[in-house]
Order: structure tokens, then sequence, then C-alpha cells
């Protein structure tokens, strides 16, 4: 199963957002939020991960930004660059691909995104 859903996060996840790249975004207090998952996310990530605590928190880390993620997109949908700029709608991108022990979230994910291809908020 996680074979069929690779090739489906590399189109789906990896969409680089289009849009209003150089405006201001209408929800910059989304797109720090966003922000912040993602630095959160490299600094965790950054550590050498060596003993099985650490791990533990690698995994908490994720778990905590899934579920902030899965609210975010129910109340906002997908965060376009308009809402919260290119580095938030990649941040964005970036916590789904980490959402591996996730599948069925990462499906919705892609979801997600659809409407957001159909007007061309995203390119694949």
């Amino acid at each position: 199963m996680a074979q069929r859903l690779g090739p489906l996060l590399v189109i789906t996840i990896l969409f680089a957002p289009l849009g209003a790249s150089g405006g201001t975004p209408t929800d910059p207090e989304l797109r720090g939020e966003l922000l912040r998952m993602r630095d959160a996310d490299q600094a965790v990530r950054d550590l050498p991960l060596t003993t099985e605590g650490e791990g533990r928190v690698l995994s908490a880390v994720d778990a905590v930004h899934s579920a902030r993620l899965k609210a975010i997109v129910a109340a906002h949908g997908w965060p376009t660059v308009a809402q919260v700029g290119q580095d938030g709608a990649d941040a964005a991108s970036l916590v789904a691909q980490q959402a591996d022990k996730d599948p069925p979230f990462q499906r919705s994910v892609a979801e997600a995104m659809q409407p957001s291809v159909a007007r061309g908020r995203v390119r694949t």
C-alpha cells in the first residue's frame, strides 16, 4: 500500500502553489503558525536522533503538527499562497509530507488540494 501511495504523494504534496507570490498574505497569523511548525519540524530533524527517546520526540512532533494541519485544512481548506504566502504554503506541504504515519491524512491532503488545482492556485 505504501508503494501505491508514494507516487500520489510525490505528485500531490510536492505541488508548488501559484498565485500571489509577492503580495501580503491574507492570513498572516496562519502563515506564522505554519512557519513555526516548519521551523520546529526542521529543528527536530537536525538532531542526531540516535536514541529511542529522540525518535519518540520526532514522532510526537509529527503527530502534533499533523493534527494541527488537519484542523487548519478543515477550517480553511488547503493553505494557498494568497492566504499564507509561498513560504507558508511550502511549510504546509512539508508538514503534510512528514505525516507519513498517517496515510489517510496524506490522501485527504491530496483531496483538499484538488479545488485549488482546478482553479489554478497550485500547479502539478
